[in-house]
């Protein structure tokens, strides 16, 4: 799947997009693997659509 998504992801001058392969629970590796794309010196905006339905309650979504 991940290298199905980085073949579809490509990126632009106008802009960029990267795709994650991580456990949404573990944040640290998610803004390590967003700082590849994103700079956060900068407003940045993140959109998870419809992931969070898969994380239990117990992990506190």
């Amino acid at each position: 799947m991940l290298v199905h998504a980085r073949a579809l992801l490509t990126s632009t001058g106008q802009g960029s997009c990267d795709y994650i392969d991580a456990d949404l629970r573990d944040t640290p590796a998610i803004l390590a693997g967003a700082t590849r794309t994103l700079d956060f010196t900068k407003p940045v905006a993140v959109l998870l659509l419809a992931v969070l339905h898969f994380i239990a309650d117990p992990d506190d979504p």
